[in-house]
């Protein structure tokens, strides 16, 4: 048992350090696969804010268009915002310290609760900042948008599966993509993901022409037509539009009014 109740908070913010330093260092572990982890170091130390911490210019951002979608959703386009803020338990850090304007005198147990009170600070101003990086992002990136898309077709997918599993069923390349968000302008994201669908065709086309230099093929009349697949993913598409439509509808009657 703790003798007094500051004991017991320093305890848990020590605690607490010790957590986000080991989730700190299985990221550095994760980005090892990538490039070493004296590289990330570097880069870090180079680049020590995120880019869209520093805003994102309103000329540019998505429009978003008032619904009961974005109710539902708990968005507040006003405000630009969510109703419920990421990692709102932040504020605790800060909550309850007190720091005196007049010089106090030497103690070295003082001087410690005073560096872990300037330590608080610092990372409750680092929290800020990731706050503001990721408000940016998703104005950037127009996440809003996209998360609606995504969470209308979920309600249909929910019927045979859990949103984990539909979570883990994204690809590798998918996740990838979606952290690069992070760190690229819109423009270059698209950039990017542009010259990646680009190369998959290319590797696609490769397989089909190698398949048909394996068949001893010389011309490309028994290759695969390209045109009469699209069409035909195009009218997939359309029914699964209207299934989803439909579902998304009764969950919409749910949330507003409910089931009679």
């Amino acid at each position: 048992m703790w003798s007094s109740k500051k004991e017991r908070r320093l305890h848990e913010f020590a605690k607490m350090m010790n957590r986000e330093q080991k989730r700190g260092e299985k990221k550095l572990q994760t980005l090892g696969e990538i490039c070493s982890q004296e590289e990330v170091r570097e880069l870090r130390n180079a680049f020590p804010r995120l880019l869209h911490e520093n805003g994102v210019s309103k000329s540019d951002r998505p429009k978003l268009k008032h619904s009961t979608d974005l109710s539902i959703l708990g968005y507040n386009i006003e405000r630009e915002e969510f109703e419920t803020e990421w990692f709102s338990d932040a504020e605790q850090l800060i909550s309850r310290l007190t720091i005196s304007a007049a010089p106090p005198p030497k103690d070295q147990k003082l001087d410690i609760e005073n560096d872990i009170k300037f330590a608080r600070l610092r990372h409750y101003n680092r929290l800020l900042g990731i706050r503001k990086a990721k408000k940016n992002t998703v104005l950037e990136h127009d996440k809003i948008n996209e998360f609606i898309r995504w969470y209308k077709e979920a309600c249909l997918l929910a019927q045979t599966k859990s949103i984990s599993e539909i979570m883990d069923s994204r690809s590798e390349k998918e996740k990838l993509l979606c952290m690069t968000q992070q760190f690229l302008t819109r423009d270059e994201y698209q950039a990017l993901r542009a010259s990646i669908e680009r190369m998959d065709g290319l590797i696609d086309r490769i397989e089909v022409l190698q398949e048909l230099q394996r068949n001893g093929d010389t011309t490309l009349k028994n290759a695969p037509v390209e045109r009469k697949t699209k069409k035909k993913m195009r009218k997939i598409d359309t029914e699964q539009k209207k299934k989803i439509h439909s579902e998304w509808n009764k969950t919409k009657r749910w949330h507003t009014g409910g089931f009679e």
